[in-house]
């Protein structure tokens, strides 16, 4: 049976629910209709049908509930009547909101408004039940003698543009005199006892919708930066406690704002003030502004653990927090009340950027589902992966909420990855590196950072700091220091190098000479851990080399012994392996950090594995013998030299020291990576400096720490004033204040060039008495310096650093480009205030200046704020100006862009650039609308949605997947096949849920693997699901709800406002 010949309308087929009331109203007097709900925006689809109609009485049914009705009952006689409506007002605001562009559309509307004004339509809700019932009846004129009565059309389709169009609905007509008349008696029944609420919805639709015509240009203006900085108006000087001795600065409180900001949105966040500007008192006092009932424990380095115990004992924190040393982590993890704790902190958190170590692992699982605040001035150090690592700790990787749109975070870091490995070696390397660094920097870190710079601190906060009489140091840029050595010296050097590169260091690598048949017995999966100990030592020879001639001649004359004993345990067939064994990921920075003894313990101490002489291949013993003779003949070379006697580069300091030693108030610290080389020159600067010098490394004991502090700490409680030069390792170049001392000597440089930054940070600190600060740096010899190119990519490194963080200072060469990016809201700050008069606004002072205008009305015009902040979305008007063009703010969830046109071109609008135009004064005039409004408003809105797509369309799941993961993945897909007990099928369903929300680490899936490749039968089912059990830490199975991932597609588009520019004359 055909549709046609049916009196029921589903939409479903060619007959529409809408054709049929077309058609029944074409000669109606009357047009009574009852619905759950009506769309005025969809009124100009029966505008033409209803021309002619006499009357129209629209009955609202909005299923309210009890206590809405009685609301309306006792409000009925308030004189205020057109407020009593919340449900109504609410419906038709959200109507006009999400209402299609057209002038179609709008010239509906203006009919509906004009047929209540003449009374045509009346409106009411039928509040004394819940109606669900959708009826339309319609009444013809009974004069006509050929016309039908009328009809009743009931069912379940709403008066709205889906339910007459678009819905599947189940919608029957009835056509017989009876059934209209019953049907009228019904809805009379139901209108007398309604509300009326004609007039209300008047006024909502003309006072209360983007149809408000009263509205100024001024007020548009004044719309616009209440919607754009809605979430920072207001004052931010919160009451946030701290010691009653404490200063009170202002960077210092919005800094813990923001960072409680970005932890509520994201579960986690960075703090990486530049070095000296206090993070410790920041992180402190966020931790109390956090609230009194929540636990917090502090993960900090050990050599500020009883540091960090007197300042959260300065802050009144609870005895339930704790700190402890970040070297503990391992035993933390096993805490039985570790689920207690809220809040993770760690100080120095890059020491956790390597995902593949153990460390990491067990700091994630204390880590899991609580906010975790991660303290470092320097997150990212060598490879831009360090950053994402850090992020892991506090979220999913493949479930975040940082980027808008994409919540594939390693996608995204291995998009930007491969970018750069397919650039490396062409002329377009550089442009890809900067682009790769600007998308990590404005997509994530921007999200989940806080920093400042000094110089972002002393212009947003001069008046601040005047008034606390705080006034930082200026680090000079610094300066170079190159040695030469005599001709015997310097061929001594060239001849190191070329012995250094026919060495085979055969002693530390047994395993890349095991015979093809034992290989997979004996190597299994450590060949590259030796291949990495292999370059490790190589580097590490030159950098001894290059620290000083002293340290060079200890650690060969220690590895020529060490490979001596080698030797002949190799010839007892005794050859061990230790460390190496079992851990193929090295830390070169850590590695650098041991001393030669320490170095050799790590490699042969534990998990000792033998390895049998049989089973190595023969040109193993010729290489031992090539590295014995070779260190043998490094050994004679450098016994030719007495460095106490003849050493250029230890005359070069000595000289320095005596000219900054002519104020006799001067303290120095002098870095080295080298214990000997600290020894070496406490021991040598002590006769030139008598009774002056103090040396520390990390091995001394607490009390000449304590030490130490007295003589170069400015807060110390009993201080001394008895050394005057510190030579130190690294281990003093973190978590310490030493600035009683205003000048820094690298005799060394480090693996990692940001240590030099966090050297630097040792005497550049709140609080220096200096207002000028020195850095001075030895650079290698030409000799090693072709031999490893240190200095060139320490250089690249740092200034990689400097491009994705900003600084303000320079650490290795006057080279380095240094300038802020910008990380932190500085819409906080209330009185800002550029600091050059006449200096060219950037873009966040620009912003800073238009929050002020919106704040001061808040403050002084609150009548006039509370009106604006009550005004519709979808606003527009017209007034002259020098060209034609439409300028459009859009908003979808978090992302909020202006886009302008002028019809032919179509673009992005900086915000400064939209303020230009739409800044105006309170008298500026408005004009009436063109009719081409819309077809400009629509090339805006498409933009902004192609924007969108284009920006975060393409990574919302990256392709594949890294090598374990796969293979990981391929055991489940395998298992899933299996019979499996219930337990079993929900213990693979929630690995398969980590493995898609990325919580899983390589660490883990290579842990994984290792124990399934160990199984003797690859098929015990139940033996590789408990490899799996077993391997992933039971915290992972716990949801974490610390965050919500925003879903930018899903979020509902808003025209928040479009302002009309009509070339002409006011």
């Amino acid at each position: 049976m055909s549709s046609t010949d049916l009196n029921i309308f589903t939409n479903a087929d060619s007959v529409k629910m809408i054709d049929r009331i077309k058609t029944v109203l074409s000669h109606a007097d009357f047009f009574d209709c009852l619905v759950g709900y009506f769309r005025i925006t969809g009124f100009y689809l029966l505008k033409q049908e209803l021309e002619k109609v006499k009357e129209i009485r629209l009955l609202v049914g909005l299923g309210v509930d009890p206590i809405t009705k009685e609301a309306v009952q006792l409000t009925l006689f308030d004189q205020n009547a057109f407020k009593i409506q919340p449900i109504l007002r609410k419906q038709i605001k959200e109507e006009f909101e999400t209402s299609e562009d057209s002038l179609e559309v709008e010239n509906g509307i203006n009919t509906f408004i004009e047929w209540i004004k003449n009374g045509k339509i009346k409106i009411r809700i039928c509040a004394d039940k819940n109606v669900h019932a959708k009826v339309y009846i319609i009444r013809n004129d009974e004069t006509v003698k050929d016309l039908q009565y009328g009809n009743v059309i009931t069912g379940s389709s709403n008066f709205s543009y889906n339910g007459l169009q678009n819905n599947i609905e189940f919608n029957v007509e009835l056509k017989s005199r009876n059934e209209v008349d019953y049907s009228l008696m019904f809805f009379n029944g139901l209108w007398n006892n309604a509300i009326e609420i004609t007039n209300l919805v008047n006024d909502i639709v003309k006072n209360e919708t983007w149809m408000n015509v009263t509205i100024s240009p001024y007020k548009l203006f004044l719309k616009t930066l209440y919607s754009y900085f809605e979430d920072e108006i207001g004052d931010n000087n919160v009451d946030i406690e701290r010691p009653d001795d404490f200063l009170r600065l202002e960077y210092q409180d919005h800094a813990v704002i923001q960072a409680k900001r970005i932890l509520e949105k994201h579960g986690g966040v960075i703090i990486a003030d530049v070095v000296g500007l206090g993070k410790t008192y920041i992180a402190a006092m966020l931790g109390k502004y956090l609230g009194a009932k929540k636990r917090c424990l502090f993960i900090v380095p050990p050599v500020v653990q009883e540091y960090w115990q007197s300042v959260i004992a300065d802050f009144n924190y609870s005895q339930r927090d704790k700190v402890v040393s970040l070297g503990i982590v391992d035993q933390v993890a096993q805490w039985d009340d570790l689920g207690k704790y809220d809040y993770v902190f760690v100080d120095e958190a890059h020491r956790f950027r390597n995902a593949d170590s153990k460390e990491f692992q067990y700091l994630k699982e204390i880590c899991y589902g609580k906010g975790v605040i991660l303290i470092t001035a320097t997150p990212q150090n060598n490879y831009i992966t360090d950053i994402v690592n850090l992020i892991s700790l506090f979220q999913d990787l493949k479930e975040s909420s940082i980027i808008p749109g994409n919540p594939d975070l390693q996608g995204f870091f291995a998009s930007i990855k491969r970018d750069i490995l397919r650039a490396k070696g062409k002329d377009d390397f550089d442009l890809v590196m900067d682009n790769s660094i600007t998308e990590i920097r404005n997509k994530v870190l921007k999200n989940v950072m806080v920093r400042r710079t000094r110089t972002e601190v002393v212009k947003y906060y001069k008046d601040d700091l005047d008034k606390q009489g705080i006034a930082f140091p200026t680090l000079h840029d610094p300066e170079r220091l190159t040695y030469i050595y005599n001709d015997a010296m310097d061929k001594a050097f060239n001849d190191t190098i070329v012995l250094l590169s026919k060495l085979k260091y055969a002693r530390y690598t047994p395993l890349l000479y095991v015979k093809a048949e034992y290989q997979r017995e004996i190597v299994g999966d450590k060949k590259s851990g030796q291949e990495n100990i292999k370059g490790f030592i190589k580097g590490m020879l030159v950098k001894r080399l290059e620290s000083s001639i002293y340290a060079f001649k200890e650690s060969i004359n220690r590895i020529n012994k060490s490979l001596n004993d080698f030797y002949k345990l190799y010839l007892d067939d005794k050859i061990v392996i230790g460390a190496s064994s079992r851990n193929n990921n090295y830390d070169f920075e850590y590695l650098a950090s041991l001393d030669d003894n320490e170095f050799e313990e790590l490699i042969s101490q534990r998990d000792l594995m033998k390895i049998p002489r049989n089973v190595l291949e023969d040109r193993y013993n010729v290489d031992l013998l090539n590295d014995l003779t070779i260190f043998k003949q490094l050994c004679d070379i450098w016994s030719q030299f007495d460095v106490q006697r003849d050493d250029a580069k230890f005359d070069i300091l000595a000289e320095l020291l005596k000219e900054l030693k002519k104020d006799k108030n001067t303290k120095v610290i002098i870095f080295s990576e080298a214990k000997d080389t600290v020894v070496y020159l406490e021991s040598k600067l002590d006769n030139v400096f008598l009774n002056e010098v103090v040396s520390f490394c990390g091995s001394d004991s607490e009390s000449k720490k304590k030490y130490i502090k007295q003589n170069f700490d400015p807060k110390d409680k009993n201080p001394l004033d008895e050394k005057k030069i510190l030579v130190t390792t690294d281990s003093m170049s973190e978590g310490i204040n030493l600035h009683r001392a205003s000048i820094i000597i690298n005799y060394d440089l480090p693996w990692n060039p940001t240590r030099v930054m966090q050297r630097v940070g040792r005497i550049n600190r709140v609080g220096s008495k200096y207002s000028d600060l020195f850095v001075y740096n030895f650079f290698p010899a030409a000799n090693t310096r072709e031999h490893l190119s240190l200095e060139d990519s320490i250089k690249v490194k740092i200034q990689m650093f400097h491009t994705l963080l900003g600084e303000d200072s320079r650490y290795l060469t006057d080279e380095e480009i240094v300038e802020p990016q910008e990380f932190f809201d500085i819409l906080m700050m209330k009185n800002f205030k550029l600091t050059d008069e006449g200096e060219e606004f950037n873009l966040n002072a620009t912003k800073m200046e238009y929050l002020k205008i919106i704040n001061d009305i808040k403050k002084n015009d609150p009548i006039l704020f509370d009106e604006i902040s009550s005004l519709p979305n979808k606003l527009r008007l017209a007034r002259f100006s020098n060209k034609t063009e439409l300028v459009t703010f859009v908003r979808k969830g978090s992302i909020k862009e202006f886009i302008y046109t002028d019809g032919i071109k179509t673009e992005e609008l900086e915000f400064d650039k939209a303020m230009e135009l739409i800044q105006c004064e309170e008298s500026e005039s408005k004009i009436d609308l063109p009719d081409n409004y819309y077809n400009l408003l629509n090339l805006n809105t498409q933009m902004f949605k192609e924007k969108v797509k284009e920006s975060f369309g393409n990574g919302m799941r990256a392709k594949g997947s890294p090598k374990n993961e796969k293979e990981v993945n391929k055991y489940i897909k395998w298992l899933e096949k299996q019979e499996l007990k219930y337990e079993d099928k929900d213990l693979l369903n929630q690995i398969s849920e980590m493995i898609e929300k990325g919580v899983l680490t390589n660490y883990v899936y290579k842990e994984i693997l290792k124990a399934i490749k160990e199984l003797k039968n690859k098929n015990d089912i139940k033996a590789i699901i408990k490899c799996f059990s077993e391997k992933i830490p039971n915290v992972y199975f716990k949801e974490r709800n610390q965050y919500e991932v925003e879903d930018v597609f899903s979020a509902k588009e808003v025209v928040i406002l479009s302002e009309y520019f009509i070339k002409g004359e006011n």
